[in-house]
């Protein structure tokens, strides 16, 4: 009786033991891909930092992720009236499609106050908050500047989305105008107000 309870015991276990052992490997190769995959995405972000070194004017500001999840390196360029400030990342190797605010800081000549002009924003993925990233450091900047006030265009190449891009800047404080043809506009925001 021994040998008979043994036996189907043996079998009960072993059966038991091939299905935990089966349930841990399948768990560790999930975590193995997985631990993996974080480091492929660390070491990706690690070699757009060095990308950024290139560039002695360029300058890391923070790592922030975006809506999408992905790490993006923000970064300021100042060099002269330019202010540039761009977001690397894995997903912004090409040259051409780093998200961007591209400004000029103007001394204020004609009027005694100095102001800041965007002269164009660029971000290619929409409704992943780059472009939030990007105008909280741009706006913090510009705050420690002696502008008085930022100011840009609307212009009739983007008028298809100017609701969209109205609702952007005012959740930033800024004033929009559109002319009496909606056709193109401006934009203010003024550094000195509380």
């Amino acid at each position: 009786m021994n040998r008979i309870k043994r036996f189907f015991l043996n079998k009960i276990f072993k059966n038991e033991i091939r299905e935990i052992e089966g349930h841990y490997r399948k768990n560790a190769d999930n975590d193995i891909r997985k631990i993996r995959f974080e480091a492929d995405q660390k070491n990706a972000l690690l070699a757009e930092i060095r990308r950024v070194f290139v560039d002695k004017n360029d300058c890391i500001l923070a790592i922030e992720e975006n809506k999408r999840g992905r790490e993006v390196i923000v970064t300021k360029r100042i060099s002269y009236d330019s202010i540039w400030f761009m977001l690397y990342g894995v997903d912004y190797r090409a040259i051409n499609c780093h998200p961007r605010i591209m400004a000029t800081f103007h001394d204020g000549y004609d009027n005694n106050e100095s102001y800041i002009v965007i002269d164009d924003i660029l971000v290619e993925d929409n409704n992943i908050g780059n472009g939030s990233i990007l105008m909280k450091y741009f706006i913090d900047y510009c705050k420690s500047t002696s502008a008085g006030y930022i100011k840009g265009m609307l212009s009739s190449v983007d008028k298809d989305h100017f609701d969209r891009s109205i609702h952007f800047y005012e959740k930033y404080g800024f004033v929009c105008k559109l002319n009496t043809e909606k056709s193109d506009g401006s934009i203010r925001l003024d550094l000195r107000c509380p």
